[in-house]
């Protein structure tokens, strides 16, 4: 395990700290897990450098793995839903419309971003002045 932990950079101190870890949160770090990438592929690999029992692994990967695809699946449906809704809602004047809009948009923003930070150099402290 040290030889695999030395691999990784880590010392004995931080495989104390990750079994003190898993000890204590480790059930609920690999169930909310599933939602954060870095989580969802190094946790199990911690989980077992950590002596995390199997039966405990076992049952928080399958109900954070089933929750974690029903959020997703429901979230899935409900931007289909809400594309189909906008797709009825605009109908073929309202799609040449909208990327005119989205453009026109994004250049205002564009456009009031370089103007504050014109503004911001300007001044030099990047605060514009209150009383000029």
């Amino acid at each position: 395990m040290l030889r695999l932990a030395q691999r990784f950079r880590a010392d004995e101190n931080r495989i104390v700290q990750l079994e003190s870890f898993f000890d204590r949160h480790g059930g609920t770090a690999l169930f909310f897990g599933r939602w954060v990438i870095v989580v969802r592929l190094w946790g199990a690999i911690a989980a077992g450098a950590a002596k995390m029992p199997w039966p405990k692994f076992l049952l928080w990967t399958i109900t954070g793995s089933i929750a974690w695809v029903a959020s997703l699946s429901v979230l899935a449906y409900l931007a289909g839903a809400l594309a189909h809704a906008i797709g009825d809602a605009l109908d073929i004047g309202g799609w040449v419309l909208f990327p005119i809009v989205a453009v026109g948009l994004v250049f205002v923003w564009r456009r009031r971003k370089r103007r504050k930070l014109r503004l911001a150099e300007g001044s030099g402290d990047g605060v514009p002045d209150a009383g000029a």
